[in-house]
Order: structure tokens, then C-alpha cells, then sequence
């Protein structure tokens, strides 16, 4: 697990990349320049729910994807010239034929639909 430290480094890093908190300090920054201290102390002032609304968010995407990821299954039951075996997930490769057992999580990358001649069964 990364220190505390890495994971604001990142909330940085990202919120810095955020174009309307860009554009608020900049405008912010014009109405200091021309003399609106009250309107550009207000735009500053606005920028703060921002900035706890994008941590938040950002601590709450980060919770889920963990969640997420921690149901992947690190292997898969695959039909490979003709005989059924266990092997890593990372190997399969397009044309496999996985075996998905109810209630069994499986990474969805690529396409996946089922083969004509496939009929879900009950195998107990």
C-alpha cells in the first residue's frame, strides 16, 4: 500500500489538471488586477468547495476501483486443444473458450459473446 503522502501527491496532480479551477484563479487573478478585490477574493474563496469536491470524488473512484479490481479472477477454466485447463487470465487470448461458473467475476476486456453452439448449463 502506497503511503498517504502518494495519494494527495496524485490528488494534486490531477485536480491541477482541472481546466475550470484554471480559469477561476485566472479570472480571479484579472479582477485583482483591475482593482475587484472583493469579486476576485470571492472567486478564490469559491475554488475551496471545489478543490474538497474533487478530493472527495477522487477518494471515492480510487475506493471503487479497488473494490473493482479485488473481484477479478487471477486465472480462468479455458478449452485449449480440446482439453479444459487452469491457467493465468493474462494468457488468454482471443478464440478461447472460458468456462464462467455463476457467481465467478472475469475481467471484461476485449469482445466477449457467446459461441452459436453454447448453451448455458447446470452442471453441478
Amino acid at each position: 500500500m502506497a503511503p498517504a503522502t502518494d495519494g494527495w501527491l496524485v490528488v494534486a496532480r490531477d485536480t491541477a489538471r482541472d481546466p475550470m479551477l484554471w480559469f477561476l484563479l485566472l479570472s480571479a487573478g484579472l479582477f485583482g488586477l483591475l482593482g475587484q478585490v472583493t469579486e476576485s477574493l470571492t472567486l478564490l474563496v469559491a475554488m475551496a468547495p471545489l478543490l474538497g469536491m474533487d478530493a472527495y470524488l477522487h477518494r471515492r473512484t480510487s475506493a471503487s476501483a479497488s473494490g473493482l479490481a479485488s473481484r477479478l479472477a487471477s486465472s480462468a477454466k479455458v478449452l485449449r486443444d480440446g482439453q479444459w485447463r487452469h491457467m493465468p487470465s493474462r494468457e488468454l487470448v482471443p478464440g478461447d473458450l472460458v468456462e464462467v461458473a455463476p457467481g465467478e467475476h472475469f475481467r471484461p476486456t476485449g469482445c466477449w459473446s457467446p459461441a452459436p453452439a453454447c448453451r448455458p448449463t447446470n452442471r453441478r
